[in-house]
């Protein structure tokens, strides 16, 4: 086994533990109410509190952690104006990288479906910007499922990059302003609600 596929055997391990841990394990009970208020409570504690709510939900789509849970507490913290930015920031970062991480351990897995492969990447190639804002508005998988879907299918980075833009400002600010500024019982995120 070479130095690059060591990687990413390590990289798969990682990300299959995390998505293990935070949903088959006790720290699936960690996703509730009660510790929702918990974190909204923390985060209001700290002057860099948007720097962590950014980090915490970049770091929630990589392992594809529900999206309510950052969306929620920046809206009820910081009002649906900067709630929306610091949301729609911390999904985007989250976006990226899980984007590149699909792309790392995708390599080369189209080619192994041959003609079915090739359609797909042809249907990346001339309309990736269009496929990915669809599938990214309509109700459907998680945005985790499309954002390491369009890694491992080589979707240009610029279109991409601007239909999870436009998707996520889209849903941001209407999320965040589903969460007054002032409300203190923030629903139950599901897992089906998971990040940008």
């Amino acid at each position: 086994m070479n130095r690059r596929s060591a990687i990413k055997l390590v990289t798969l391990a990682v990300l299959a533990g995390g998505v293990i841990a935070l949903y088959f394990s006790p720290l699936r009970a960690y996703i509730t109410k009660a510790h929702i208020k918990d974190l909204i409570a923390w985060l209001r504690g700290l002057w860099y509190g948007p720097l962590v709510l950014i980090g915490l939900y970049a770091a929630g789509c990589v392992f594809a952690i529900p999206a309510s849970i950052f969306v929620i507490a920046a809206g009820v913290i910081w009002g649906w104006k900067l709630g929306a930015v610091y949301a729609i920031t911390g999904g985007m970062l989250g976006a990226i990288a899980s984007y590149f991480v699909g792309g790392f351990l995708g390599e080369g897995l189209l080619d192994k479906f041959g003609s079915a492969g090739r359609a797909v990447g042809r249907q990346v190639e001339s309309a990736g910007f269009t496929s990915m804002l669809i599938v990214r508005l309509i109700p459907g998988p998680p945005f985790a499922v499309w954002n390491y879907a369009a890694g491992i299918a080589r979707m240009r980075f610029r279109d991409y990059f601007w239909a999870a833009c436009v998707s996520a400002t889209t849903s941001g600010p209407r999320s965040s302003a589903s969460s007054p500024h002032t409300s203190s019982s923030p629903t139950v995120p599901t897992p089906s609600s998971t990040a940008p």
